[in-house]
């Protein structure tokens, strides 16, 4: 029994840690409307990335999940429209302190970080857009790192994962 409760707490622990996306849309929107979908064209000259087949491939599972249904983009309700966004943060290391002594005097100094790192990664950015209008409707950006070192296995089950949270309260429920 108190093993069962130990797994248990462990395992709300861990949902409870997950990086929710930052989601966002038009609250006027009508999304029980779109029933199709297709993916975007890519941009003239862009090649395909292993990247972008599996991000197609976990929206489309997805979406299809909700009911929708994936069609040719010319007759479809939503445009799905994604990308990885370049980001990167610079951390500084190498903090000091110093001492020194000088004809009887004493004295301490600190100096500032002098190493600096650039840590880069990717968000995952998922955008559908009215086919009609061609507007953007409903918006998530993953809040989770993307990096490019990560192995094949996990970076397949990074994007499904991600995709499956962004995509978890979509359509937002009509108010």
């Amino acid at each position: 029994m108190m093993r069962l409760l130990f797994i248990t707490l462990f395992a709300l622990s861990v949902s409870a840690c997950a990086i929710k996306p930052a989601t966002d849309y038009r609250s006027s929107q009508n999304f029980s409307q779109y029933t199709t979908f297709a993916f975007a064209a890519l941009p003239e000259g862009v090649v395909d990335s292993l990247d972008n087949s599996r991000i197609r491939e976990a929206v489309a599972a997805q979406l299809e999940k909700k009911g929708m249904s994936q069609i040719d983009l010319k007759d479809a309700d939503l445009q799905v429209l994604f990308r990885i966004e370049d980001e990167s943060e610079i951390e500084a290391f190498g903090t000091s302190a110093h001492f020194g002594f000088s004809r009887g005097k004493g004295g301490v100094a600190m100096s500032t970080p002098v190493q600096y790192y650039e840590n880069k990664y990717g968000k995952l950015v998922l955008e559908l857009a009215d086919a009609k209008t061609q507007s953007i409707i409903w918006k998530s950006t993953s809040q989770r790192r993307l990096r490019e070192t990560t192995k094949v296995e996990k970076r397949t089950q990074f994007i499904n994962d991600e995709i499956v949270m962004m995509l978890a309260e979509y359509p937002p429920e009509s108010k």
